[in-house]
């Protein structure tokens, strides 16, 4: 069960500190925040990014995948944020004046990103289509792995770019709806993300650099320029602001964070403090308990008449008792289930 465990390495701190950053990302965009749709595609993108890099950092796998350590692995990771969603789910139904409906086995199962349809995507904890992508991603992860450690970067590169024109050219040919469906809920696509995450840490894993503060701040200049031009282009009405449009700027700040893991770039500084820190470690909990937070908060305020809270200061309200709840539930839910699954 080496091959499984969880790795000792350092945490990359500033990609976890950007992690905390598209979580956030996401939540501001759900509550209406005005700019905050511009890049909300590259905060998704980027988090499918970020799981791919992260599970190749703290499971490297050297033995072969066998149907119980492949079923272990599998529960280690469910065990992480599946009772969390279902206890989301069950608040939704019974808070949320949701009713039986032909799709709730699917969201039970976390199978609803496979409907070619976004309200059923996104019905129910919405937010949860990412989840069920996600469990995709972890089910192939221990095969994929053992062919990135069999073939060189250049080669897996290759494969996955031609990957990427060939499931863009074939989405292009279905209406918008479709397109829409395959570029951003369709696990396969988010498994192109995630494969590209898993490549930046074999390349990060073979080539550890350390450069002087105004070498790294520069490249991160760089990177930080790319995102700029993908948000301000993306969101001039070009259809390709869905889907694979954001891997590439998701893609070079991964990269970027990790191979600058060991310097001191202004960016990376930033994003190492430990209130960021904390936030990243949460992200499953912040993110699967926002629609209710958000819904929550925004009745609360509305039953109390309490008219001098603008949007800004209601979206504070959210951020604080979203970082309180997900404390709290990281805590005294996920901890003691995640911490029982491993030992059973």
């Amino acid at each position: 069960m080496k091959s499984f465990e969880k790795s000792k390495r350092q945490e990359i701190q500033s990609a976890n500190g950007l992690r905390a950053v598209a979580v956030f990302g996401v939540v501001m965009y759900h509550t209406g925040m005005p700019f905050s749709n511009y890049p909300i595609g590259y905060f998704l993108g980027t988090l499918f990014v970020f799981s791919g890099f992260f599970m190749s950092l703290h499971h490297p796998m050297s033995e072969p995948v066998t149907q119980h350590r492949w079923a272990r692995f599998m529960t280690h990771r469910l065990a992480r944020f599946v009772p969390l969603y279902w206890l989301s789910l069950a608040l939704v139904i019974i808070f949320g004046a949701w009713t039986w409906r032909w799709d709730l086995p699917l969201h039970i199962l976390l199978l609803q990103s496979y409907v070619p349809s976004l309200y059923v995507a996104y019905s129910y904890n919405g937010v949860a289509w990412f989840l069920s992508s996600l469990v995709f991603c972890y089910a192939l992860f221990p095969f994929i792995e053992r062919w990135y450690q069999r073939h060189n970067t250049a080669t897996i590169l290759l494969i996955l770019l031609l990957a990427v024109a060939a499931f863009d050219i074939i989405a292009a040919q279905f209406d918008i709806r479709t397109y829409k469906f395959l570029t951003h809920t369709f696990p396969p696509m988010r498994l192109v993300e995630f494969m590209f995450g898993m490549l930046i840490y074999k390349i990060y894993q073979s080539h550890p650099r350390k450069l002087g503060s105004g070498a790294a701040s520069g490249i991160e200049l760089v990177v930080l320029i790319v995102v700029v031009f993908y948000v301000i282009v993306g969101t001039r009405g070009m259809k390709h602001v869905f889907g694979f449009w954001w891997l590439t700027p998701a893609a070079l700040t991964t990269l970027c964070l990790a191979m600058l893991q060991s310097s001191k770039g202004i960016v990376s500084r930033l994003l190492s403090v430990r209130p960021l820190q904390y936030v990243g470690k949460l992200s499953f909990e912040i993110y699967i308990f926002q629609y209710l937070v958000i819904t929550g908060t925004k009745k609360a305020i509305a039953w109390l008449h309490i008219a001098w809270l603008d949007g800004t200061l209601t979206r504070i309200i959210i951020i604080i008792v979203s970082i309180i709840l997900a404390q709290i539930l990281h805590k005294y839910f996920t901890l003691p289930i995640y911490r029982w699954a491993k030992t059973h």
